[in-house]
């Protein structure tokens, strides 16, 4: 799924790229049941950070966290959420992703993921609250960006031409007054986002100062309706999925949630009892 805005490429008429619209066109569905789909399904990514007390400070600890029990258990659980609901995940990315401190003005970089998705709006926001309450911290946000090319946020990205040169951008970010980032783990790639599209100078700005410091190659950007659903949000929305929502066993979103929350706690101890052995 290609994300990112070519005002050159045509879309179909709810904005998407016409690559969904060919999968469609070539199917043996009528013309009434291709609209109804296209109306339907919405194309959207979900950003989370799973350990949100965990600041990273190099690839290793990254690695070394992408690699341990929780993380590897989380991200069956979001397959598992995402076959329940009925909601399709087409791309992951794994990201350095984080925020500038308002006090410190230093970039705080955590262990996330951006996953692509495809579904009804109404279940993506939910397999969203879900991945924010069932993690094995609970996070204080998560973020949901619908593409259109009328959306009310910016996401641009930004091309360094390396993963060591994406880290050394984050530098610079405190200067422009940017908050929100993300970096492909696989090229370096930066990836801001511009929630209210207020920050248009300060981009144009930054990437001046990249280019200046050689950590610039390219500039691509996608518009998107982005919001980030805020753990205070995540029962109300659960609440809201009704007695219907199911998991794919049959059982509720609430056992969901109690068997993470028992299983994320068995781990810990399991490591703690590691620990005394050795």
């Amino acid at each position: 799924m290609q994300n990112y805005y070519d005002p050159n490429q045509p879309r179909d008429k709810i904005g998407r790229w016409t690559k969904a619209m060919n999968s469609i066109s070539g199917s043996s569905l009528t013309q009434k049941e291709k609209d109804r789909l296209i109306n339907d399904i919405q194309e959207e990514s979900i950003a989370f950070a799973p350990f949100r007390e965990l600041n990273v400070n190099s690839p290793e600890e990254d690695e070394a966290i992408r690699n341990s029990p929780e993380y590897l258990e989380y991200m069956k659980d979001a397959e598992r959420l995402a076959g329940a609901l009925g909601v399709t995940i087409t791309g992951k990315l794994d990201t350095l992703g984080g925020y500038v401190d308002s006090d410190t003005k230093r970039p705080v970089v955590e262990v996330s993921n951006i996953i692509s998705v495809s579904g009804s709006e109404k279940n993506i926001e939910l397999m969203a609250a879900m991945l924010g309450v069932a993690a094995p911290e609970l996070q204080d946000s998560v973020l949901v960006s619908h593409y259109k090319e009328n959306g009310s946020s910016t996401e641009y990205k930004i091309e360094t031409g390396s993963f060591k040169n994406g880290i050394a951008a984050l530098d610079h970010l405190k200067n422009n007054n940017l908050e929100y980032f993300s970096i492909d783990k696989n090229n370096g790639d930066l990836i801001i986002l511009d929630i209210d599209n207020e920050n248009t100078k300060n981009i144009l700005t930054f990437v001046k100062t990249l280019k200046e410091k050689n950590l610039y190659q390219n500039l691509k950007f996608s518009h998107a309706e982005a919001k980030f659903i805020g753990k205070a949000e995540y029962g109300p929305i659960i609440e809201r999925s009704g007695v219907s929502a199911r998991t794919e066993n049959g059982g509720s979103f609430n056992t969901f949630i109690e068997e993470a929350a028992r299983k994320y706690a068995a781990i810990k101890e399991e490591k703690i009892k590691h620990n005394r052995i050795e």
